[in-house]
């Protein structure tokens, strides 16, 4: 997608913003960021924000449910679009590449996680949380009792992939999230892989993985531990720390250089053998020549000293030269079988030892991003991950399809979620806009799982006409069909909001 649709669209919005707020000032009770207490801690919810909703229970940040008059709610800031969220998200890169082509609209980001974050949104207090996880209803009823729906938007997504090294086996390619649970959780006493099934080899479980606090990390905390994330303390005792992806490869599956390939090293064991023989043979020449050559000598010197006759003597001398030959053919034979055997040698010690190393790895299994494992799948053997662990057993493998649509049990997706009153504001939809237009490629430059073109262009459609309904059902908050009758929407009407 190239950058020129995102600036028209981005200008359109920014223009229509101008001609609707033309004539009206800010009011005088607006509140910014230059009004805040420096003492208060940044993840604090102002007690007055711009949407107008006031803090349960007096001054108490963060539990907001009275909602001001409407005719006393400040108006947001013109140009400003706040975002706050999860760390590690996508909205640092669009920002940046949003501020080269939109010179009059502003993104302010803040970082305090999704919990807060939606607390806010529906607050009004930000217009968008950039999460790793969904909405869930207990907040989408804050917004509704606030008088706001909600829209959300997919970036992009994510996996986590448990894998051990391509050349070892623990005796299964599927475990269940209670298994995993089981392994990683702090204070686990699991030790040996058949701990966790008896059908799994008797070998030692090792973890390796990213630290505490990253995308990774908190992936496993959420689907797997039901933390929202993790601390150093969450993990197994004995977990291996590592700074990067490649350090994890390295403790799971060695390097590269590492790798053995078994049928070479079969063929080049019986190289390996047959030239060992032959140098051995060599060495065995070289010596029974050099005993004959020595014998020889000594007969000849005896014949001198004893006077032998020409005859014998000239036998002698024949002897020796002959003797002569034989071991510098001998010592010819052994160079010869040395050169050939001794590069043959080293390689085959070599993949002796990576074999030997390869051993010592089996049972180890490292914590990995999908887009990393993607990149390094030759070297890692993935665990699917069983979603239905009664006897009939479903197995999802971490592809991308299964990643993206959320069948894979270990994957997140990278989240927009707006306002409806927000939405409506157009330079918040001209940032959506843009950050939807180059999301692929910001996924890419991330290691990320970039959406398919068809999600691209339906949730900017969205943004170019009337956005989907969404309304919590089953504990989740998802899109209404357009089919779907209007009364399965919430009963608590929206707060109008007055027209600027």
């Amino acid at each position: 997608m190239t950058a020129a649709p995102a600036q028209g669209r981005s200008r359109r919005w920014i223009a229509a913003g101008l001609a609707l707020t033309l004539g009206i000032g800010l009011a005088a009770c607006s509140t910014t960021d230059d009004d805040l207490d420096p003492a208060v801690p940044s993840q604090e919810v102002r007690s007055i924000n711009r949407a107008g909703v006031a803090p349960a229970g007096g001054d108490q940040a963060g539990s907001f449910e009275t909602p001001v008059p409407l005719d006393e709610r400040p108006e947001p800031t013109q140009g400003l679009v706040e975002v706050d969220g999860d760390p590690d998200t996508l909205t640092s890169t669009a920002r940046t590449s949003f501020a080269d082509r939109a010179d009059d609209v502003t993104v302010s980001q803040e970082s305090n996680g999704a919990t807060l974050a939606f607390e806010r949104l529906c607050a009004g207090e930000v217009d968008v949380v950039d999460s790793s996880r969904p909405i869930t209803a207990d907040d989408y009823a804050a917004c509704q009792r606030n008088g706001f729906g909600v829209v959300r938007l997919r970036v992009a997504a994510d996996g986590v992939v448990l894998a051990v090294s391509s050349r070892t086996d623990v005796g299964a390619d599927c475990l269940s999230v209670d298994q995993l649970r089981t392994a990683l959780e702090a204070g686990s006493t699991v030790s040996t892989w058949s701990q966790l099934d008896p059908a799994l080899d008797d070998v030692a479980l090792q973890v390796a993985g990213p630290s505490a606090g990253t995308p990774v990390a908190d992936t496993v905390a959420r689907t797997v531990l039901s933390l929202p994330e993790t601390s150093g303390s969450d993990l197994r005792d004995g977990y291996t720390a590592a700074e990067t992806e490649d350090q994890t490869l390295e403790l799971v599956a060695g390097s590269e250089d590492d790798q053995v390939d078994e049928l070479y090293l079969a063929s080049l064991e019986a190289e390996h053998g047959k030239l060992q023989a032959d140098l051995k043979a060599a060495w065995a020449a070289w010596a029974e020549a050099g005993s004959e050559l020595e014998a020889a000598v000594l007969e000849q010197r005896r014949g001198v000293r004893d006077g032998h006759t020409p005859a014998a003597r000239a036998a002698e001398d024949a002897r020796v030269r002959t003797a002569s030959a034989r071991r510098t053919r001998a010592i010819e034979r052994v160079a010869a079988a040395r050169t050939a055997f001794r590069p043959v040698d080293r390689t085959y010690l070599d993949l002796v030892d990576r074999q030997r190393r390869a051993e010592e790895q089996r049972g180890r299994v490292g914590l990995f991003s999908q887009a990393y494992y993607a990149a390094h799948a030759e070297l890692l053997r993935p665990f699917e991950i069983d979603t239905d662990p009664g006897e009939g057993r479903d197995c999802v493998l971490p592809d991308v399809p299964s990643v993206l649509d959320g069948d894979y049990p270990l994957s997140r997706q990278l989240e927009l979620t707006v306002t409806t009153r927000s939405w409506q504001r157009p330079e918040v939809r001209a940032f959506l806009t843009d950050y939807l237009e180059h999301s692929q490629d910001h996924a890419a430059q991330a290691g990320l799982v970039a959406l398919p073109d068809a999600d691209v262009a339906r949730q900017l459609a969205w943004l170019d006409g009337d956005p989907p309904r969404f309304v919590a059902e089953d504990g989740r908050v998802e899109e209404v069909p357009e089919d779907e009758p209007a009364t399965t929407m919430p009963t608590t009407p929206p707060v109008q909001v007055p027209a600027r």
